[in-house]
């Protein structure tokens, strides 16, 4: 009786090894797959829309700091003369 439960826990432990090695290769598989789609050239241009995004932001936020300071200037002008 022994030697069957010793068997049965053998086989149980065997099982457990094969699903811990299955799960452990497709998270590997669904990383390479991640890692793929980071290096294709959609994600590469995905990159690049947002950078232009941000330096079209950035362009109209200076240009509106520039103009602001402009129309305070002309403002303070406006202010001194009658």
């Amino acid at each position: 009786m022994q030697a069957l439960e010793q068997k049965i826990a053998r086989v149980q432990a065997k099982k457990d090894v094969y699903i811990a090695r299955a799960r452990s290769a497709k998270a590997s598989l669904q990383i390479h797959e991640i890692m793929g789609n980071l290096n294709s050239s959609a994600s590469r241009s995905a990159w690049e829309r947002m950078e232009e995004q941000v330096h079209q932001s950035e362009a109209r936020a200076e240009l509106a700091t520039g103009m602001g300071t402009a129309l305070g200037a002309s403002s303070d002008v406006d202010r001194e003369c009658p």
